[in-house]
C-alpha cells in the first residue's frame, strides 16, 4: 500500500482520478509537490508486471499459431507456396511495400468510386434550399475568415525561417517594440513595428517572385497574387509596408 501526502490515506495505487477527484490536481502536479512518493505499491506493480507478461506471451503465442495455420494453408497448393517463398527470398521490404501500395491504391480507388457514384444520385436541389440563405451570408463569411486563420496558424505552427529568426534577432538586440505575425484583415505579416505604424515582409527569392513572368511553378504564381493582395490590404488600411528580399 501506499500513502497519500495530502490525505494520509493508504491505496494500492494514487492514480489521476484519486488526486483530480479528491484534491483537484494532476499526477505530473503531484509528484513535483512531492517528488520522493510512490503513486503505486510494489505488489501491485508486481501484479501488473505479470499479468502484462502473461499478455504479451498469449499474443505472441496467437502470432506463431497464426503463422503455422498460414504455412499449412499455403502448404496445402504448392504452386502458392513457391511463389510465397520465391517473393520472400527477394528483398521482403520493397516487395511488402509493392504489394500495400497496390492494395492501398485499389482500396483508395474502390471508396472514392463509389462517393462519386452515391453522390451521383442524390437530389442537390435540397441542400441548395437549406443552404440558399445561409449561403455568402455574414456569418458564412466569417467562418471562411476563421478557418483562413486557423488554417494560417497552423501552418505558421511549423516555426519561423532562418531570415525571420535573423531579422527578429535583430529587433531584440536593437530593443525596438514588434509583433510578429500580425493580422491585417485574415492576412498575416512578418512584423509589425507599432511606433512607425510599419508591417514588415521577409521574402525569399524562390518562393516570392518580383513579376508573374518569373514564376515556374504553381506555388510561386500563388505567392505571388497573394503578395499583390496584401501589399493592397496593408496600404488600404493605413499601414506602411516593406518588403525586405533575401
Amino acid at each position: 500500500m501506499v500513502t497519500c501526502k495530502i490525505c494520509n490515506k493508504k491505496y494500492k495505487r494514487i492514480d489521476t482520478a484519486h488526486l483530480k477527484n479528491k484534491h483537484g490536481i494532476s499526477v505530473n502536479d503531484y509528484l513535483i509537490k512531492y517528488p520522493n512518493s510512490d503513486v503505486i505499491s510494489d505488489a501491485t506493480r508486481n501484479k501488473y508486471s505479470i499479468a502484462q507478461t502473461k499478455y504479451a506471451s498469449s499474443n505472441v503465442a496467437t502470432m506463431v499459431n497464426r503463422s503455422k495455420k498460414a504455412y499449412q494453408t499455403l502448404s496445402s497448393d504448392t504452386v502458392k507456396l513457391n511463389e510465397w517463398k520465391s517473393k520472400i527470398g527477394t528483398k521482403s521490404s520493397k516487395w511488402w511495400k509493392d504489394v500495400s501500395d497496390c492494395d492501398l491504391q485499389s482500396r483508395n480507388d474502390k471508396i472514392s468510386n463509389g462517393k462519386k457514384a452515391w453522390w451521383a444520385t442524390q437530389d442537390k436541389s435540397i441542400l441548395n434550399e437549406w443552404l440558399s440563405e445561409w449561403r455568402y451570408s455574414e456569418a458564412h463569411i466569417n467562418m471562411c475568415k476563421s478557418n483562413q486563420k486557423k488554417a494560417t496558424k497552423a501552418a505558421l505552427g511549423r516555426g519561423q525561417s532562418k531570415p525571420e529568426k535573423a531579422f527578429e534577432a535583430e529587433l531584440v538586440l536593437t530593443g525596438i517594440e514588434y509583433e510578429s505575425q500580425y493580422y491585417v484583415g485574415r492576412y498575416p505579416f512578418d512584423f509589425y513595428i507599432p511606433s512607425k505604424n510599419l508591417l514588415i515582409e521577409i521574402d525569399g527569392e524562390f518562393y516570392h517572385p518580383l513579376t508573374e513572368s518569373d514564376c515556374k511553378y504553381p506555388i510561386q504564381v500563388n505567392n505571388y497574387k497573394r503578395d499583390k493582395l496584401k501589399t493592397k490590404v496593408a496600404i488600404d488600411s493605413g499601414y506602411e509596408l516593406k518588403r525586405i528580399r533575401v
